[in-house]
């Protein structure tokens, strides 16, 4: 494992059903730490019963100490189990890094060189130079970062599954509760300064992506909803333009009443009580709304702080 004292890298792979590029990127990943006199750990996070634990540590290659392997009872998700992983490094900084390969350890190194130059920085992010994407896929990707930027994301079009971060922010994900975790979101409540490079991401060496166009979309909705008070928040807003908007056309109507445009008796007091009645029903259902919210967003367990440093501190 990665020895304490020194500064370290912790990478995190969630692996599904990946085992050929799993082999080629974790021999990668050696290769330039080694080259680079770096210290490192790779965490294998097995998401899905498609891969065998013993053909993993009967490999030679995941047989080194460098290489924990943790393996989750069933598939819980990429986030869920990057999640697991990250809770379980013990580098000064940690990488987390999709298993298809496409990623390359180099840039990982410069993208902790980063953080190690910067002490204000805390969290970087891998974006591709250019996009090898369909239409479709890029459109079902920008929705996902649409629906993270309402859930609270500020800089959702940064985002990208190449992350490198500092290690002490581990600590946050332990306390996490619930299904729907995103690992983009627990980081923007905690750190500071984000930063997106530019990286070269290679063509994938086997296989497809797990993320169809449809699971973007499911994605996207279950954040917007289980990690975002906007739909919520949406009724409060609508209810509000509603009052406005009666207010506006009671005004109006009893203009054009007074002024003899309307003549069909009843029909100005019938238009204003109906108005008037969607309008509050909307905006009060908008203020449940908001504390309905404020009871969602305790219920994530975000830290109230993170306390990155303490001079203060002394060990017991």
């Amino acid at each position: 494992m990665v020895r304490r004292g020194v500064t370290s890298i912790s990478f995190v792979i969630p692996c599904f059903q990946s085992r050929e590029n799993l082999a080629a990127l974790v021999v990668d990943i050696f290769r330039v730490a080694d080259s680079n006199d770096r210290t490192v750990e790779v965490v294998l996070v097995l998401d899905s019963r498609g891969i065998s634990t013993s053909e993993v540590l009967g490999d030679s290659v995941f047989a080194s100490d460098r290489v924990r392997i943790v393996e989750l009872s069933r598939n819980f998700g990429q986030h869920n189990a990057l999640a697991a992983g990250i809770c379980r490094t013990s580098g000064d900084f940690i990488v987390t890094l999709d298993d298809d390969y496409q990623h390359k350890p180099e840039d990982a190194l410069d993208m902790v060189d980063l953080l190690v130059s910067d002490n204000g920085l805390d969290l970087v992010y891998g974006s591709p130079q250019k996009s090898r994407q369909s239409p479709a896929r890029v459109v079902a990707g920008s929705l996902l970062r649409g629906a993270l930027r309402l859930a609270g994301l500020k800089n959702s079009w940064m985002i990208s599954p190449f992350r490198a971060f500092r290690g002490q922010f581990r600590r946050v994900f332990s306390g996490l509760h619930g299904p729907n975790v995103s690992v983009d979101i627990v980081l923007s409540w905690v750190v500071g300064s984000v930063v997106s490079v530019e990286v070269d991401y290679q063509e994938r060496a086997q296989g497809v992506s797990g993320y169809s166009h449809k699971k973007l979309f499911s994605l996207a909705m279950t954040y917007l909803i289980a990690q975002s008070v906007g739909p919520l928040r949406f009724g409060l807003f609508a209810g509000l333009f509603g009052l406005l908007a009666t207010v506006g056309s009671g005004i109006f109507t009893l203009f054009s009443f007074l002024a003899g445009g309307i003549t069909e008796p009843g029909f100005t007091t019938v238009a204003l009580l109906v108005a008037l009645t969607g309008s509050l029903q909307l905006f009060i259902l908008g203020v449940l709304g908001e504390y309905i919210g404020l009871q969602h967003r305790r219920g994530m367990s975000f830290p109230l702080n993170f306390v990155l440093r303490d001079s203060g501190a002394r060990d017991e």
